[in-house]
């Protein structure tokens, strides 16, 4: 499942859903007027709180992001005229999901905020009068998101009351993709069942504090090379951290690691192979990992400033990942973040979000437990969680969920009975 409810307090604003790795689409009007710390996104009774709120009025879209990952993301696909459509939200405990046929993949509107837009027109076969709390959903054409539900149609005439019609509009899901700029693919419709969750690379929810702070520094600045430093130094996590950054920029060449050696290299010598892959900036970002243990923090402060100074003005993001423990610290000009960690609450999380969104088959509670008791298992050392484990743990199961289901179904049938 990634439908869920916006909420300020425990008071209904309208209805969301996950579109990527921990951001929410929601309506720009269910949220106007309200701050991050108002707000909260209810999925299957896990509240989780809002961090950030980007609004396009003209649209009438806002992206919410949020402080806890998630485990899927919905398939994306094209409006296509006459084809069936159902909206799966549940904004209050009796409100029935919805469902008809789009009329129409490109009708212009003048939106709530008397902007013009190209929206997808439904009819819906339920005559609910007021669909007040589905404002924000996911429109979905089989499995798969096309839409996200921001009107109804009022009937026409002299009433100042006028009563709603069974009329709705959708803004087309490639629309916010564009104007978010979320790296997402989009699908051509397929009529073939499949589960509308679609499993992410791995679990990030380790990185959530991490996140955060790049999200600012990132969103925050027209700076074409940012530099951050992170003193855990596990291969496994560097890796998954580089799989993030794509995962966040959007096409992206990884480089090899840098090696940066005072005692043999100049800082002129090192900064000229990383100048090698500056001319890429104008068609992908560039992810680059630098060892930095017990590299003098002089000699880190030397190369960035000469790095930073020589890279161009491009389309896209130069991103310099320090990590390990330098000496003397990282100087200032880095973006120090904080060490990665893992909760068992975090995997019980993932784990519930895992069986709404992907499974093709209901999975029992005694299921969702055993799965997340073997997860725990082979990820604890003897001082707790383990990041290396707890990473390699979690992708290996993301295999089995992906690529064997089945087995996996047995074996979690076998140790819950």
């Amino acid at each position: 499942m990634i439908d869920g409810r916006v909420l300020t307090g425990d008071r209904l604003l309208g209805s969301g859903f996950c579109i990527a790795d921990l951001f929410v689409v929601t309506a720009a009007h269910v949220v106007e007027g309200h701050s991050p710390d108002d707000l909260s996104f209810m999925i299957s009774n896990v509240r989780m709180e809002v961090d950030a709120i980007d609004i396009r009025p003209h649209i009438d879209v806002a992206l919410l992001r949020l402080r806890r990952s998630m485990a899927a993301v919905p398939r994306l696909t094209y409006g296509e005229k006459m084809a069936q459509w159902s909206v799966m939200s549940q904004p209050r405990a009796n409100d029935p999901t919805l469902g008809g046929v789009i009329t129409d993949t490109d009708r212009k509107i003048t939106n709530v905020h008397q902007c013009d837009v190209f929206m997808l027109q439904l009819k819906a076969d339920e005559t609910l009068g007021n669909f007040y709390g589905y404002s924000g959903s996911a429109v979905y054409i089989g499995e798969s998101v096309t839409g996200v539900l921001l009107e109804q149609v009022n009937e026409r005439g002299r009433s100042p009351n006028p009563k709603g019609t069974n009329v709705l509009y959708a803004l087309p899901i490639e629309t916010v993709v564009r104007e978010f700029r979320l790296n997402r693919d989009i699908e051509p419709y397929q009529s073939n069942p499949r589960p509308s969750g679609l499993l992410l690379d791995a679990a990030f929810f380790d990185l959530d504090a991490l996140k955060g702070q790049m999200y600012a520094t990132l969103s925050g600045s027209d700076d074409r090379a940012v530099a951050f430093g992170v003193e855990y130094a596990e291969p496994v996590f560097v890796r998954k951290l580089c799989d993030w950054l794509e995962h966040y920029l959007g096409p992206t060449q990884r480089r090899d690691s840098v090696i940066l050696n005072p005692t043999f290299t100049s800082i002129d010598g090192a900064v000229r192979t990383v100048q090698r892959y500056l001319s890429a900036l104008d068609r992908v970002s560039v992810v680059c990992p630098v060892p930095a243990d017990g590299i003098p923090r002089e000699y880190i402060a030397g190369f960035w400033d000469q790095l930073h100074a020589a890279c161009p003005d491009a389309d896209h993001v130069l991103v310099v990942l320090f990590f390990g423990r330098p000496q003397g610290g990282y100087p200032d000009s880095v973006k120090t973040l904080p060490e990665p960690a893992f909760a068992t609450t975090d995997i019980a999380a993932w784990v519930r979000h895992v069986a709404m969104s992907t499974a093709t088959r209901k999975w029992s509670q005694a299921m969702v437990d055993s799965l997340r008791d073997l997860i725990i298992e082979q990820s604890t050392d003897g001082g707790g969680l383990s990041i290396r484990y707890t990473i390699e743990a979690l992708e290996e199961y993301i295999q089995l969920i992906r690529f064997h289901p089945d087995d996996l179904r047995r074996t979690l049938e076998r140790r819950s009975r």
